[in-house]
């Protein structure tokens, strides 16, 4: 288990399979998580000749990694917090853990809580995990919502699933649709109580999150409701969402609908 998550867990109908599947390191290794935008690291978009190249929050959102920690560091030198933030991004990025560790504890000594969010990664994998935690909980009241599902994460890596869930469904209801499919899967595959989690899993799509919609239909399907479980998963499935297709599959399956 990991405590930073890149992604959602993965659906499964099979209530043996791992509540996670996601491309993350392991705490003892190191650790990862998505750039804070849209653009992946391996994107290389085509830069726009109008994007001011000598900003480092540009350089970094276009990709260029080696440039940004240039730039950046020039920026942070000046005494631009948001700059030694995006610097230390950067680093991470570009798999410079000791200097991407460094800047981020600078950082977070003036009170830049992204920052306190992704010391607490290294001081958890460190074995510090109190004072992971701790800054978690402070950068998580200052509005860095991560925070909340790293928080849930590292309780779930000890099966502390009530500290777990608390956290989770905590980021979940601000917003983090991670935090949500990690609550509804900790119910399905940890503690195997599958009314709590269609109970979550109808909340949080009730909110509008996407990932409910399989994860409520694939716990009907696990609870034998096939009649339920076709009435959730139809819509999403006719909207060739691949998770749903493949669980209405199943349910077709077990009610021996060859043609289906």
């Amino acid at each position: 288990e990991t405590v930073r998550p890149s992604a959602s867990p993965a659906v499964s109908a099979s209530p043996t399979a791992s509540a996670s599947k996601v491309p993350v390191r392991d705490i003892s290794q190191g650790v990862s998580k998505p750039a804070p935008v849209v653009l992946q690291p391996s994107s290389k978009p085509t830069v726009d000749s109008s994007l001011d190249a000598s900003n480092c929050v540009v350089i970094y959102k276009i990709g260029r990694y080696e440039d940004a920690i240039k730039q950046c560091s020039k920026e942070a030198a000046a005494g631009s917090v948001d700059a030694q933030y995006y610097l230390g991004i950067s680093y991470r990025l570009t798999k410079d853990e000791v200097n991407a560790r460094k800047t981020f504890e600078l950082c977070s000594q003036k009170k830049n809580l992204e920052c306190v969010n992704e010391l607490a990664y290294y001081q958890f994998r460190e074995g510090d995990k109190s004072l992971a935690r701790g800054n978690w909980m402070k950068a998580f009241d200052g509005g860095v919502i991560e925070a909340g599902r790293a928080l849930g994460v590292s309780y779930k890596t000890d099966s502390n699933y009530s500290q777990a869930v608390s956290w989770l469904d905590k980021a979940a209801v601000k917003g983090d649709k991670d935090s949500a499919a990690y609550v509804v899967d900790i119910y399905q595959f940890e503690l195997k109580e599958l009314d709590l989690a269609l109970s979550y899993a109808r909340k949080y799509d009730a909110a509008g999150m996407s990932g409910m919609k399989e994860r409520i239909g694939t716990v009907l399907f696990l609870q034998k409701k096939y009649a339920e479980a076709k009435s959730a998963l139809l819509p999403c499935a006719e909207k060739d969402s691949v998770p749903c297709m493949s669980v209405l599959a199943l349910v077709y399956y077990e009610e021996k609908d060859v043609v289906n």
